[in-house]
Protein backbone atom coordinates (compact mmCIF):
# COMPACT_ATOMS: atom_id res chain seq x y z
CA UNK A 1 0.00 0.00 0.00
CA UNK A 2 1.42 3.23 -0.80
CA UNK A 3 2.37 5.87 1.96
CA UNK A 4 -0.12 8.22 1.20
CA UNK A 5 -2.94 5.24 0.87
CA UNK A 6 -1.85 4.56 4.65
CA UNK A 7 -2.15 7.79 5.84
CA UNK A 8 -5.28 8.62 4.58
CA UNK A 9 -6.78 5.04 6.13
CA UNK A 10 -5.62 6.08 9.78
CA UNK A 11 -7.14 9.18 9.29
CA UNK A 12 -10.64 7.18 8.29
CA UNK A 13 -9.76 4.65 11.47
CA UNK A 14 -9.55 7.99 13.72
CA UNK A 15 -12.38 9.31 12.13
CA UNK A 16 -14.62 6.44 13.07
CA UNK A 17 -13.11 6.28 16.55
CA UNK A 18 -14.16 10.10 17.53
CA UNK A 19 -18.16 9.04 17.39
CA UNK A 20 -18.07 6.44 20.11
CA UNK A 21 -15.19 8.27 22.17
CA UNK A 22 -17.15 11.00 22.02
CA UNK A 23 -20.55 9.69 23.28
CA UNK A 24 -18.54 7.82 25.85
CA UNK A 25 -17.13 11.09 27.01
CA UNK A 26 -21.10 12.60 27.48
CA UNK A 27 -22.28 9.73 28.80
CA UNK A 28 -19.21 9.83 31.67
CA UNK A 29 -19.61 13.60 32.34
CA UNK A 30 -23.33 13.27 32.51
CA UNK A 31 -22.90 10.75 35.73
CA UNK A 32 -20.24 12.77 37.18
CA UNK A 33 -22.84 16.19 36.99
CA UNK A 34 -25.04 13.89 38.38
CA UNK A 35 -22.72 12.45 41.06
CA UNK A 36 -21.77 16.01 41.42
CA UNK A 37 -25.43 17.18 42.38
CA UNK A 38 -25.55 14.15 45.46
CA UNK A 39 -22.44 15.39 47.11
CA UNK A 40 -22.20 18.91 48.69
CA UNK A 41 -18.82 19.22 49.71
CA UNK A 42 -15.11 19.59 47.59
CA UNK A 43 -15.80 16.19 46.28
CA UNK A 44 -18.92 17.97 44.36
CA UNK A 45 -17.09 20.82 43.11
CA UNK A 46 -14.61 18.36 41.58
CA UNK A 47 -17.18 16.01 40.00
CA UNK A 48 -18.82 19.18 39.26
CA UNK A 49 -15.45 20.35 37.09
CA UNK A 50 -14.45 17.27 35.66
CA UNK A 51 -17.97 16.00 34.37
CA UNK A 52 -17.95 20.16 32.24
CA UNK A 53 -14.76 19.03 31.03
CA UNK A 54 -16.41 16.11 30.05
CA UNK A 55 -18.98 16.86 28.58
CA UNK A 56 -17.29 19.98 26.31
CA UNK A 57 -14.58 17.29 25.03
CA UNK A 58 -17.32 15.01 23.96
CA UNK A 59 -19.11 18.17 22.16
CA UNK A 60 -16.25 19.56 20.48
CA UNK A 61 -15.80 15.51 19.28
CA UNK A 62 -19.03 15.40 18.10
CA UNK A 63 -18.72 18.73 15.96
CA UNK A 64 -15.30 17.65 14.91
CA UNK A 65 -16.38 14.40 13.43
CA UNK A 66 -18.99 16.40 11.56
CA UNK A 67 -16.67 18.65 9.89
CA UNK A 68 -14.02 15.67 9.36
CA UNK A 69 -16.52 13.76 7.43
CA UNK A 70 -17.93 16.30 5.53
CA UNK A 71 -14.52 17.23 4.63
CA UNK A 72 -13.55 13.43 3.98
CA UNK A 73 -16.71 12.90 1.90
CA UNK A 74 -16.01 16.00 -0.58
CA UNK A 75 -12.48 14.84 -1.09
CA UNK A 76 -13.57 11.45 -1.62
CA UNK A 77 -16.32 12.86 -4.21
CA UNK A 78 -14.41 14.70 -6.28
CA UNK A 79 -11.86 12.32 -6.50
CA UNK A 80 -14.37 10.01 -7.67
CA UNK A 81 -15.62 12.28 -10.41
CA UNK A 82 -12.16 13.14 -11.81
CA UNK A 83 -11.50 9.24 -11.96
CA UNK A 84 -14.75 8.74 -14.10
CA UNK A 85 -13.63 11.24 -16.06
CA UNK A 86 -10.63 9.84 -16.69
CA UNK A 87 -11.89 6.24 -17.09
CA UNK A 88 -14.59 7.93 -19.75
CA UNK A 89 -11.73 10.09 -21.56
CA UNK A 90 -9.96 6.53 -22.36
CA UNK A 91 -6.40 8.04 -20.25
CA UNK A 92 -4.41 5.43 -19.37
CA UNK A 93 -1.39 7.86 -17.62
CA UNK A 94 1.07 10.72 -17.84
CA UNK A 95 4.44 11.10 -18.16
CA UNK A 96 7.03 13.18 -19.69
CA UNK A 97 8.13 12.76 -23.28
CA UNK A 98 11.64 11.51 -22.62
CA UNK A 99 10.18 8.38 -20.75
CA UNK A 100 8.57 7.29 -23.25
CA UNK A 101 9.79 3.97 -25.50
CA UNK A 102 7.89 3.91 -28.79
CA UNK A 103 9.33 0.21 -29.92
CA UNK A 104 8.85 -1.37 -26.77
CA UNK A 105 5.01 0.52 -27.49
CA UNK A 106 4.51 -0.39 -30.70
CA UNK A 107 5.67 -4.09 -29.86
CA UNK A 108 2.90 -4.14 -26.95
CA UNK A 109 -0.05 -2.87 -28.84
CA UNK A 110 0.06 -5.08 -32.08
CA UNK A 111 -2.64 -3.74 -34.54
CA UNK A 112 -3.01 -0.94 -37.27
CA UNK A 113 -0.92 1.72 -36.71
CA UNK A 114 -1.64 5.32 -37.34
CA UNK A 115 1.05 8.51 -36.72
CA UNK A 116 0.76 12.17 -37.00
CA UNK A 117 3.59 14.16 -37.36
CA UNK A 118 5.37 17.36 -38.60
CA UNK A 119 8.86 16.48 -40.39
CA UNK A 120 8.82 12.83 -39.12
CA UNK A 121 12.22 12.10 -40.64
CA UNK A 122 13.87 11.02 -37.13
CA UNK A 123 11.26 8.75 -35.94
CA UNK A 124 11.21 7.10 -39.44
CA UNK A 125 15.06 6.71 -39.50
CA UNK A 126 14.20 4.90 -36.12
CA UNK A 127 10.76 2.66 -36.42
CA UNK A 128 9.83 2.51 -40.30
CA UNK A 129 11.48 -0.79 -41.14
CA UNK A 130 10.11 -2.71 -37.80
CA UNK A 131 6.62 -1.37 -37.85
CA UNK A 132 6.52 -2.25 -41.75
CA UNK A 133 7.54 -5.62 -41.21
CA UNK A 134 5.51 -6.03 -38.20
CA UNK A 135 2.36 -4.84 -40.14
CA UNK A 136 3.21 -7.09 -42.82
CA UNK A 137 2.70 -9.77 -40.76
CA UNK A 138 0.04 -9.00 -38.97
CA UNK A 139 -2.01 -7.98 -42.61
CA UNK A 140 -2.57 -4.64 -40.43
CA UNK A 141 -2.54 -1.07 -42.00
CA UNK A 142 0.19 1.65 -41.20
CA UNK A 143 -0.96 5.30 -42.09
CA UNK A 144 1.33 8.14 -41.64
CA UNK A 145 -0.03 11.50 -41.86
CA UNK A 146 3.24 14.13 -42.45
CA UNK A 147 3.43 17.86 -43.17
CA UNK A 148 2.77 17.91 -46.97
CA UNK A 149 6.45 19.26 -48.33
CA UNK A 150 5.00 21.04 -51.34
CA UNK A 151 2.82 22.79 -49.81
CA UNK A 152 2.64 26.24 -48.37
CA UNK A 153 6.69 27.69 -48.15
CA UNK A 154 5.42 30.05 -45.24
CA UNK A 155 3.89 27.18 -43.33
CA UNK A 156 7.67 25.01 -43.75
CA UNK A 157 9.21 28.34 -43.28
CA UNK A 158 7.82 28.21 -39.76
CA UNK A 159 8.33 24.93 -38.88
CA UNK A 160 12.03 25.29 -39.62
CA UNK A 161 12.12 27.97 -37.27
CA UNK A 162 10.78 25.54 -34.97
CA UNK A 163 13.40 22.94 -35.66
CA UNK A 164 16.45 24.88 -34.87
CA UNK A 165 16.01 27.90 -37.28
CA UNK A 166 16.25 26.44 -40.72
CA UNK A 167 14.87 27.62 -44.19
CA UNK A 168 11.59 25.88 -46.07
CA UNK A 169 13.92 24.32 -48.28
CA UNK A 170 15.93 21.88 -45.58
CA UNK A 171 12.61 21.19 -43.71
CA UNK A 172 11.35 19.98 -47.81
CA UNK A 173 14.83 17.71 -47.31
CA UNK A 174 14.07 16.04 -44.12
CA UNK A 175 10.20 15.04 -44.93
CA UNK A 176 10.55 14.12 -48.42
CA UNK A 177 13.31 11.45 -46.72
CA UNK A 178 11.16 10.61 -44.49
CA UNK A 179 8.41 9.42 -47.03
CA UNK A 180 11.51 7.82 -48.78
CA UNK A 181 12.11 6.26 -45.60
CA UNK A 182 8.52 4.27 -45.66
CA UNK A 183 8.35 3.94 -49.13
CA UNK A 184 11.98 2.06 -49.30
CA UNK A 185 10.61 -0.18 -46.00
CA UNK A 186 7.70 -1.18 -47.80
CA UNK A 187 9.46 -2.00 -51.02
CA UNK A 188 11.38 -4.35 -49.07
CA UNK A 189 8.93 -6.39 -47.98
CA UNK A 190 6.96 -6.24 -51.04
CA UNK A 191 10.46 -7.78 -52.26
CA UNK A 192 10.22 -10.46 -49.79
CA UNK A 193 6.38 -11.24 -51.14
CA UNK A 194 4.96 -9.38 -48.49
CA UNK A 195 1.82 -7.00 -48.78
CA UNK A 196 1.63 -3.80 -46.47
CA UNK A 197 -0.84 -1.98 -46.56
CA UNK A 198 0.98 1.81 -46.28
CA UNK A 199 -1.20 5.34 -46.28
CA UNK A 200 1.29 8.23 -46.55
CA UNK A 201 -1.25 11.83 -46.16
CA UNK A 202 0.70 14.82 -46.92
CA UNK A 203 -0.85 17.78 -44.72
CA UNK A 204 -1.35 21.38 -46.04
CA UNK A 205 -2.30 22.41 -42.23
CA UNK A 206 -0.81 22.16 -38.70
CA UNK A 207 -1.93 19.34 -36.44
CA UNK A 208 -3.39 20.40 -33.07
CA UNK A 209 -1.11 17.10 -31.72
CA UNK A 210 1.80 14.72 -32.18
CA UNK A 211 0.42 10.72 -31.73
CA UNK A 212 1.60 7.47 -32.30
CA UNK A 213 -0.98 4.89 -32.18
CA UNK A 214 -0.64 0.98 -32.33
CA UNK A 215 -3.58 -1.23 -32.04
CA UNK A 216 -5.60 0.10 -29.23
CA UNK A 217 -3.84 2.34 -27.28
CA UNK A 218 -2.03 5.69 -28.39
CA UNK A 219 0.35 8.08 -26.98
CA UNK A 220 -0.42 12.15 -27.74
CA UNK A 221 1.74 15.25 -27.34
CA UNK A 222 0.03 18.50 -27.80
CA UNK A 223 1.90 20.54 -30.18
CA UNK A 224 3.02 23.94 -28.79
CA UNK A 225 5.09 26.69 -29.37
CA UNK A 226 8.70 25.35 -29.26
CA UNK A 227 7.66 21.58 -28.00
CA UNK A 228 9.55 20.49 -29.75
CA UNK A 229 12.93 21.47 -28.38
CA UNK A 230 11.48 20.20 -24.99
CA UNK A 231 10.01 17.96 -22.79
CA UNK A 232 6.27 17.85 -23.09
CA UNK A 233 3.70 15.99 -21.25
CA UNK A 234 2.59 12.88 -23.33
CA UNK A 235 -1.06 11.24 -22.79
CA UNK A 236 -1.13 7.65 -22.93
CA UNK A 237 -4.83 6.33 -23.58
CA UNK A 238 -6.94 3.42 -25.30
CA UNK A 239 -9.83 3.20 -27.21
CA UNK A 240 -13.23 3.54 -25.22
CA UNK A 241 -16.84 1.79 -25.96
CA UNK A 242 -18.91 4.44 -27.69
CA UNK A 243 -18.25 8.01 -29.37
CA UNK A 244 -15.87 9.85 -27.15
CA UNK A 245 -12.41 9.52 -25.66
CA UNK A 246 -9.32 11.18 -26.03
CA UNK A 247 -8.44 8.24 -29.01
CA UNK A 248 -11.17 8.57 -30.98
CA UNK A 249 -11.00 12.29 -31.06
CA UNK A 250 -7.42 12.13 -32.86
CA UNK A 251 -8.43 10.10 -34.81
CA UNK A 252 -11.57 11.64 -35.90
CA UNK A 253 -9.80 14.77 -36.67
CA UNK A 254 -7.62 13.39 -38.84
CA UNK A 255 -10.52 12.32 -40.80
CA UNK A 256 -12.15 15.64 -40.79
CA UNK A 257 -8.97 16.92 -42.27
CA UNK A 258 -9.71 14.37 -44.83
CA UNK A 259 -13.24 15.39 -45.43
CA UNK A 260 -12.24 19.10 -45.45
CA UNK A 261 -9.85 18.90 -48.56
CA UNK A 262 -6.50 19.48 -45.87
CA UNK A 263 -5.14 16.00 -47.02
CA UNK A 264 -3.41 14.31 -49.93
Amino acid sequence: MKRNDQAGLRREIVNLRLIPTSLVAAAVGLILLFLAGLARNVLGTVLTGIGVAALTAAFVGLLSDVFLRRQVLDEVLAMVRLQDDVVNEGILGITRWEGVVLSQFFEDNPGDVDVGLVLGRSFASNHARAIIERAATLSATVRVSILDPDGDPALLAEYGKLFGNRGAAAVQTDIRSAITIWEDAKEQQEKEGKNVNLILQRLSTTLPFTFYRSGKQMWVILNSGRRTRSNPPAIRCEKTPGDGGLFKLVLNEIEAYGREGLVK
